[in-house]
């Protein structure tokens, strides 16, 4: 019990450090002690997952941030003239990534002498995935908070991955569950339609996006109200302050999508590629905004 103590309170240190990387080694050391000694179909084990599953995608993140940097410093070296059946040599192709290349080049798997191990996203989607089932199981509105939380760290794994239309899924499915059992003025909820109104903006459904923007406005003027009819304190003078503000980018939000849907010639996918390599957190600061006022071993996989 000492030992998973430890690794888990490492683990959670390093990642909200943003040391991902210790942090994937502490949680999955973790997660394979409390799965041996609860079970892996217990909450317990699906909560360390949970943990973990964000540790792999933040590593993920770095590690691919650091790959497309590299490939972007040597791309002078690779631009030289090259025979057409080297080609394919010209495209990024980073770890984890399917091999497109012609079958000739397929038929030779021993030439590196290792089978290809999957990445941090393909792993924090599996590990994420486990926990999911687990909680689907579970009865109680605890359970059914942290399913919600869970489906949309599944939604970072999918847009990270440019993959905004099963993003959007799992958001949607993260709302559906978190309206069951929250009010409907809480920031849980704005956060949820916010990641939903992105992933729908980076898949050129700019009318869906507005809809859940308009949402997020909604549940943060209701909170705003709410806090003003409150005794006043520091606490709630500062979150009614906080809560203007994300109007604000609320606003400012929609006007950017607005723009966009008369523009288009806009392609919000190279809007994304451009912040992911500025700054790799998934997606804006205000998704962040909203979560703060809120706020390596894989597993066996669960069945349904």
């Amino acid at each position: 019990q000492g030992r998973v103590e430890t690794f888990l309170n490492e683990g959670k240190k390093a990642l909200a450090l943003g040391k991902n990387e210790e942090a994937v080694e502490k949680l999955g050391e973790a997660s394979e002690m409390v799965g041996q000694k609860y079970g892996q179909l217990s909450i317990e084990y699906a909560d360390i997952l949970a943990l973990y599953g964000q540790a792999l995608l933040g590593n993920a993140v770095q590690q691919h941030s650091i790959l497309g940097n590299k490939s972007l410093q040597n791309a002078s070296d690779e631009m030289e003239p090259a025979a057409p059946a080297e080609s394919s040599k010209g495209r990024f192709h980073f770890e984890g990534e399917p091999d497109l290349a012609e079958d000739e080049e397929e038929e030779a798997p021993e030439q590196n002498g290792e089978e290809e191990q999957p990445d941090d996203f393909e792993t924090a989607w599996e590990v994420l995935d486990v926990a999911r089932v687990i909680y689907s199981k579970t009865e109680g509105d605890e359970a059914k908070l942290k399913l919600g939380d869970v489906l949309l760290t599944l939604g970072d794994v999918s847009m990270e991955s440019e993959n905004f239309e099963q993003a959007a899924t799992d958001y949607t499915e993260a709302l559906t569950v978190k309206q069951t059992v929250l009010e409907s003025n809480d920031r849980r909820l704005a956060e949820a339609h916010y990641k939903i109104a992105i992933s729908h903006e980076y898949n050129n459904q700019y009318d869906p996006a507005l809809e859940h923007l308009s949402e997020v406005k909604k549940i943060l003027s209701e909170r705003t109200k709410s806090l003003e009819s409150e005794e006043p304190s520091e606490n709630t003078k500062q979150e009614i302050q906080d809560m203007q503000e994300l109007i604000q980018d609320i606003q400012a939000k929609i006007e950017d999508i607005q723009n966009a849907k008369q523009n288009a010639d806009t392609k919000p996918e190279d809007i994304w590629k451009e912040q992911k390599s500025e700054n790799p957190a998934l997606p804006t600061n205000v998704i962040n905004d909203l979560t703060n006022l809120i706020r390596s071993k894989k597993p066996q996989p669960a069945e349904e």
